[in-house]
């Protein structure tokens, strides 16, 4: 394990590999720290620290006038919600250590390169469509009824159904069926959504 004067952590070591830290060799792997910030950010957070080889021996990295700028911009435009990570550059220009400080996301899941990601133990997992949809639910508190079904229309309305509704409610038979459904909150925008149909 490195243990150098300017990373000491945790007793003279740094971090060992877990849900929250990843290593990552050299700036080559983008691809995989972008997905690590994607997992990170739809678990707990995490940093992740580039230039330590996967037996924990620091390498190091050089870094160049647009390096940190490169990275961070690749994360950001590869992650959805966008990420903007902290980073901090730890030793010389020719063989430093990369630091990201990656933030749990209160949005999730968090996508890279248009797959939801979630860290779990050491690994970064793609995670199938119906876990992607009850994270969401959750962190957002929005559930499948409230999201527009966009090929139901005026014309799909049952109004037999809401002119019973409107009886068995006690309430003004002759009312608009689009009033109807506005004061049943069914209706987002212009669009209704699943609970209307």
């Amino acid at each position: 394990m490195y243990s150098g004067t300017d990373m000491k952590q945790n007793g003279n070591q740094l971090p060992p590999e877990s849900q929250t830290v990843e290593w990552k060799q050299s700036l080559g792997e983008w691809r995989e720290i972008v997905e690590t910030c994607a997992a990170f950010a739809t678990a707990q957070g995490g940093t992740i620290y580039i230039g330590i080889s996967p037996k924990g021996e620091r390498r190091g990295v050089q870094i160049g006038q647009s390096t940190v700028e490169d990275l961070v911009n690749k994360i950001k435009v590869n992650t959805d919600p966008s990420q903007y990570p902290g980073v901090r550059v730890v030793g010389p220009e020719m063989s430093a250590v990369i630091e990201i400080e990656v933030e749990e996301n209160p949005i999730k899941p968090v996508w890279a390169f248009g797959q939801p990601m979630k860290r779990v133990g050491k690994t970064n997992q793609h995670i199938r469509r119906e876990e992607a949809q009850r994270l969401l639910e959750v962190s957002t508190g929005r559930t499948w009824d409230c999201y527009e079904c966009p090929e139901f229309t005026d014309r799909d309305v049952d109004k037999k159904a809401v002119k019973d509704f409107l009886r068995r409610a006690d309430a003004e038979p002759s009312t608009p069926v689009g009033n109807v459904m506005k004061n049943l909150r069914v209706i987002a925008g212009r669009k209704y959504t699943n609970a209307a149909v």
